[in-house]
């Protein structure tokens, strides 16, 4: 992680060319709230929801609920059907609600 932060912009941009999405995930959820936002400026829109496809759906609403309302809904209109389906309904409840917290995978 500490790599990571070292890397200048440009650099922290050729992620989206060298890691695939499986590698990328994990270290993703792993990564602060701050950290990812930094990252979401950094990154397309279209490899940010290609990332969070990959990941759980609690990680996902996790950081959808700390994006603007513009910014959650470009992502969730990028997503797939059933999957916005889900998330739509997770994040209807308030962040620290029971059904917010609960994973949904599995």
């Amino acid at each position: 992680m500490e790599s990571f932060h070292a890397l200048y912009t440009k650099n922290k941009q050729k992620i989206e060319e060298f890691l695939t999405l499986d590698e990328f995930d994990k270290l993703f959820a792993w990564m602060s709230l701050e950290e990812q936002r930094e990252l979401y400026e950094i990154f397309s829109s279209i490899y940010i929801s290609q990332l969070l496809s990959h990941m759980e759906v609690d990680n996902v609403v996790r950081f959808l609920n700390d994006l603007s309302d513009v910014d959650t809904r470009i992502l969730l209109d990028l997503f797939a059907t059933d999957k916005r389906r889900m998330i739509e309904k997770l994040l209807a409840y308030e962040p620290e609600a029971a059904g917010s917290v609960m994973t949904k995978s599995f």
